[in-house]
């Protein structure tokens, strides 16, 4: 489903200290959980900027649920840094400031498409 939120909400709670703790949990763990969990952690990284993540978002084929926490940081920081006019009297719309918020949603509109989800029968006479 390329649910990356909560991919990036597992991750959270993976890191938080109580978990962290739990020393003999995670010596319990296969190499191969390790590993899948080390390749995660690679593509969340914080360090420049998500660069990381933002390059495996533009792999990822719509539709998708993106960590909307980066793009609201993102428009915070557009928003914030940026004057809304300019030019000496403060009468000029500064366009550059709308053009950078434009992408941002542009690039969360990308990714809202409707999933192609198939039934599954079996599933469905379970849950009731």
């Amino acid at each position: 489903l390329n649910n990356v939120d909560s991919v990036m909400a597992i991750l959270s709670a993976l890191n938080s200290s109580a978990i962290g703790r739990l020393r003999k949990t995670w010596e319990l763990l296969s190499n191969k959980t390790k590993a899948t969990l080390d390749g995660i952690k690679k593509i969340t990284d914080h360090s420049r900027n998500h660069l990381r993540y933002r390059q495996h978002l533009r792999t990822l084929i719509p539709p998708c649920l993106p960590f909307l926490g980066l793009y609201l940081t993102d428009l915070t920081f557009v928003h914030e840094g940026n004057p809304t006019f300019r030019g000496s009297d403060l009468r000029l719309v500064n366009f550059d400031k709308c053009f950078l918020t434009t992408r941002i949603v542009q690039e969360i509109q990308r990714f809202q498409l409707p999933y192609q989800l198939v039934e599954v029968t079996e599933l469905q006479k379970y849950i009731k």
